[in-house]
């Protein structure tokens, strides 16, 4: 089983629109250093936003960011250091970007 990001939405063009994990670790953010790359030169997305985790037993979305992670529509971010699984058809807002999990 594995898991599949899209770049759905975003103000800037980027260089990856869609990454797709099988197991382990992916770090989303601003930084060099992570895993997915989010070019966000207004500084909305932190340098580690957030990461994504699991294999057989599913995938967990962990928020890392400051600025906060939302879930789908929800008002409220997820909360710094607070996971929640994640399912197809969700939407990860970060900032001003948008994925879609499937």
């Amino acid at each position: 089983m594995s898991l599949l990001l899209t770049l759905e939405q975003g103000p800037r063009s980027q260089v990856v629109r869609q990454t797709r994990l099988d197991e382990g670790e992916l770090v989303i953010g601003r930084s060099a250093d992570a895993g997915w790359q989010i070019d966000d030169p207004d500084m909305f997305v932190s340098r580690a936003h957030c990461k994504i985790s699991g294999g057989r037993d599913g995938y967990f979305v962990t928020d890392t960011s400051s600025s906060g992670l939302f879930i789908d529509d929800s008002d409220s971010p997820l909360g710094t250091g607070r996971s929640t699984r994640l399912q197809s058809g969700m939407r990860l807002r970060m900032g001003d970007y948008v994925l879609q999990v499937e």
